[in-house]
């Protein structure tokens, strides 16, 4: 695996011009991402709706020992006692069951889906991770995933159960007397009717829009974080302390709207569908059979326990609704991540050169982030095997983005990319991997150990290995210095379980020679460097540079260069500007000339 490329850090050609997002229907998505687990949702729903049914038994029982009060007997009594203490039990066994079951089928399923998803993203693209925004990965990982658990664990049992009781209370109150049954019935449909007209049309859309804030600011504060050195520096008012304002702001907005647009029907809602609210029909229409109809009194008793029944679970389906809500647009983010295309593979692959050096040739290479402004234009140039060439310009001229279509973390448009005569596009996707070594500006150091982020370059090396890699890179030394030498623990955030060790922070240069300690144990043909000094200190830059010029020796070097006195050795100097090279030569050639690259280098002077 190469150096894995930061998410937040785009470069400043591909900046102007993020790719569209993917989108996908919700309800499709929904379906298609339950499709694994629908039959035992449906089974857990019959169920959990037969549970349900069972709970209302007690009400029944009170209604039959009122219907026959004038005969009764200790056995009727006691039989109805040991039938509803039955279906007590097994009611809430059946709810509670298929609760317990769902978590265990939503356990096994999450499982599968985290690994769909890790194998998805092990082939997609790095150029998808740097236009997506890691706070936007990590909420789809994370809440996303959170939210169908919920659907699948408790939507079966919750669902089941909310609709027993107003489907079987009904079918029971007709049983009991039909006449009273149908007045309930149009007075539970007129109260659905007038929570209906009150529900403001556009909810589904604020809903929608609340979530969209939602994570607008999971992302805003993720960006804080990764930068709040930078705020602090700047008294909080830079750029992403601003962003950061403004999602929170737009966040509450759109909270309030959304409480004060649901609330208002779901209070009216709940003031007509509780039980309190359903006496005065309950009285007036068991006043109707009894007195227009003779019915017999004690069916009030039966009116009374079945009716209380029925608003539970219409009340239930509220959050019910605004779960399958968030399913389903939780569903549609994860399937628009399992639905990312991989870059296309060769269908016979052509083996790359086993040699020490490799040259790199771009012919007549174009490239474009968004398929209409072009970054890279009809761009052609050589990289001999075992020199060092640097890339110069000015930003947004494609530098960075010239070492990313090496590594195919995208396609080119137009034109070909060969490495070893070979066009990369028929190589081995993971062979041409092995064939690059890449150190980035922007480090990223995973939560282990000092020993497993150096074997990241090479997962077979042995203890040596790394510790030769490590001494080449001049980081040895301090790797010795840390609490447990190569078993420290880095990468972590404070409070994980995981954290790293105290008292193991590394510099950004200490960073950067771990990232060439991977190099070195990679030992590839073809070295991509992005400005490796960026972060260090004068004492970590030499370093750096000493292990560089090591570690360059035999090899095809590309070096993206900011500043120019790193690059005054280059073997060739590529001066960008627009997507094109516009000059060529040795540093002495380009000053020479006194074009581009002169004034460049008159400026850092």
């Amino acid at each position: 695996m190469s150096t894995p490329v930061s998410t937040d850090s785009l470069s400043e050609e591909q900046a102007a011009a993020p790719p569209a997002d993917k989108q996908t229907t919700s309800m499709p998505a929904l379906k298609k991402m339950l499709a694994p687990v629908k039959t035992q949702m449906i089974i857990g729903l019959i169920l959990s709706f037969i549970g349900g049914g069972l709970l209302l038994v007690p009400a029944v029982a009170i209604a039959e020992i009122a219907l026959h009060r004038d005969e009764l007997s200790t056995g009727y009594v006691v039989g109805w006692i040991i039938a509803t203490t039955i279906c007590l039990a097994l009611g809430n066994l059946l709810v509670n069951g298929v609760t317990g079951w769902s978590h265990k089928i939503e356990a096994d399923y999450r499982a599968r889906l985290r690994t769909r998803i890790a194998k998805k993203l092990s082939i997609t693209p790095l150029g998808w991770f740097a236009d997506t925004n890691s706070g936007n990965i990590k909420k789809t990982l994370k809440e996303d995933v959170a939210n169908i658990h919920t659907l699948i664990a408790h939507g079966p049992a919750e669902l089941g159960n909310a609709l027993a009781g107003p489907i079987l209370g009904f079918v029971i109150l007709f049983y009991y007397d039909w006449r009273f049954a149908l007045g309930m019935l149009l007075w539970f449909g007129t109260a659905m009717a007038i929570f209906s007209a009150i529900r403001p049309k556009n909810l589904e859309e604020s809903t929608e829009m609340f979530m969209s804030a939602q994570g607008r600011i999971s992302q805003a504060l993720v960006e804080l974080v990764d930068g709040i050195t930078v705020v602090k520096n700047f008294s909080g008012t830079g750029k992403i302390f601003e962003r950061f304002n403004a999602a929170q702001e737009n966040f509450i907005e759109k909270m309030r709207e959304w409480m004060t647009k649901g609330g208002r029907s779901q209070s009216l809602g709940l003031a007509i569908l509780n039980p309190a609210g359903m006496l005065p029909a309950i009285i007036f229409f068991s006043w109707m059979v009894i007195h227009f109809f003779d019915a017999d009194p004690a069916l009030i008793a039966a009116f009374l326990t079945i009716s209380i029944a029925l608003p539970g679970g219409v009340l239930s389906l509220v959050p019910l609704i605004h779960l399958i809500s968030a399913g389903m647009e939780s569903a549609q983010r994860l399937q628009d991540v399992l639905d990312l295309d991989p870059l296309p593979l060769a269908e016979h692959p052509t083996a790359l050169p086993d040699t020490r050096g490799l040259d790199v040739r771009f012919e007549d290479v174009s490239f474009s982030y968004d398929g209409t402004h072009p970054v890279i234009d009809h761009l052609s140039a050589t990289f001999p095997a075992g020199t060092t060439t640097a890339l110069v310009g000015p930003s947004g001229s494609g530098k960075t983005t010239l070492t990313r279509l090496i590594s195919r973390s995208y396609d080119v448009t137009g034109g070909a990319i060969y490495v070893g005569g070979v066009d990369i596009r028929q190589a081995n996707d993971e062979e041409l991997l092995a064939h690059l070594a890449i150190v980035d500006q922007d480090v990223s150091l995973i939560n282990d150990t000092i020993r497993e982020n150096i074997a990241l370059g090479h997962p077979e090396a042995t203890t040596a290995d790394i510790e030769l890699a490590a001494k080449r890179a001049r980081i040895h030394d301090r790797i010795m210095r840390l609490p447990h030498g190569y078993d420290t623990v880095v990468g972590g955030l404070s409070g994980d379980e995981n954290a790293a060790d105290e008292g193991a922070y590394l510099s950004g240069g200490e960073q950067q020679r771990v990232s060439l300690a991977r190099a070195f144990l990679r030992d590839a043909p073809v070295l991509l460097l992005d400005e490796a000094t960026a972060w260090a200190d004068p004492h970590s830059e030499r370093e750096i540079q000493e292990a560089i010029a090591e570690l360059a020796k035999g090899r095809t070097v590309i070096v993206v260069a900011h500043r120019l006195a790193t690059v005054v050795g280059a073997d060739n100097i590529l001066v960008l500007d627009s997507g094109k090279v516009v000059e060529s030569g040795t540093h002495d050639e380009l000053l020479a000339k006194g074009d581009m690259y002169a004034t460049l280098w008159e400026a850092q002077q």
